[in-house]
């Protein structure tokens, strides 16, 4: 069982504001792209199951047409540089685990 630690809990609200984000530039841009998502696939390491790439076919053409530039706020991607500010190892791989849900939660 995982324990929540308020950090934790912090961290999955701003992404939750980053996936919502995402969901309205959608809304705005590719109305009905809910309808071309496959759930169970969703995948944001992964330039075709990531919300974009099920929307548009890959991720990167899907930031041009969107004007995003791989942009993390939209929550469709993580922030990975490797090492956190304190040198320990960065929380990309947990951040897109919790955007997978979060994405999957929305539709």
């Amino acid at each position: 069982m995982t324990t929540l630690t308020p950090d934790s809990v912090r961290r999955t609200e701003e992404l939750k504001k980053r996936v919502l984000k995402g969901a309205a530039l959608l809304d705005e841009m590719r109305p009905g792209w809910r309808e071309k998502i496959n759930p169970d696939s969703i995948n944001v390491w992964n330039v075709r199951n990531c919300p974009l790439g099920q929307v548009y076919g890959d991720y990167y053409l899907a930031c041009i047409d969107l004007g995003i530039q791989d942009d993390p706020t939209y929550g469709f991607n993580t922030e990975c540089s490797g090492v956190g500010i304190d040198g320990s190892p960065c929380s990309c791989r947990s951040d897109a685990a919790t955007l997978n849900i979060l994405w999957k939660e929305i539709l």
